[in-house]
């Protein structure tokens, strides 16, 4: 899947071994394709955007022979770019959006790096929405998938820090290619 915020639509490409015949259930609308070819759905008149006050997930079912996948997305933009007084700001579906963050260092007193339960990703991420927070910056560790998808069922944006893969830093390469 491949949403495009500024066309209204969807790319899909469904991989198989063989050229096959698939259905595709988007929000309970169904559409007809065949795997291995790319499909563009026009979403115009069911655009829903993603937002951390209104995170709106595609519930999506793809049926394939005998094979069921459930999965989602969102159609959101994120950039960069100039306001009217020339200064850089971060936008959101085109528009700009002040990003309140909080660092999330992804450590859990009951297992250093792991939480206890599923339910302990969730409360995290709406205790940081009550608090006023629409932004989590992941530091030192990369979360498990599921830590996204509440985010990204609840509305939280994340900033994933590089994570360090543990060996000695080569300052001389980072600045050679950072400039």
């Amino acid at each position: 899947f491949l949403p495009n915020y500024d066309k209204k639509e969807v790319e899909i490409k469904v991989k198989s071994e063989f050229i096959t015949p698939y259905r595709v259930k988007i929000d309970g609308k169904e559409y007809y394709g065949r795997s291995n070819e790319k499909q563009t759905i026009r979403l115009q008149n069911d655009f829903h955007p993603w937002s951390p006050n209104s995170p709106y997930l595609y519930q999506v079912e793809v049926i394939l022979e005998e094979d069921v996948i459930k999965t989602y997305f969102a159609l959101r933009k994120v950039h960069s770019g100039l306001d009217d007084k020339g200064i850089r700001r971060v936008y959101l579906n085109n528009e700009p959006i002040f990003l309140k963050g909080v660092l999330n260092q992804g450590y859990w007193p009951e297992g250093l790096y792991t939480p206890p339960c599923d339910e302990a990703y969730v409360a995290d991420i709406k205790l940081m929405k009550e608090l006023g927070f629409n932004l989590m910056r992941m530091h030192a560790k990369v979360e498990a998938r599921r830590f996204y998808y509440h985010c990204d069922q609840l509305g939280m944006l994340v900033w994933q820090d590089i994570v360090s893969g543990g060996e000695k830093h080569k300052s001389w390469y980072v600045t050679y290619f950072a400039t």
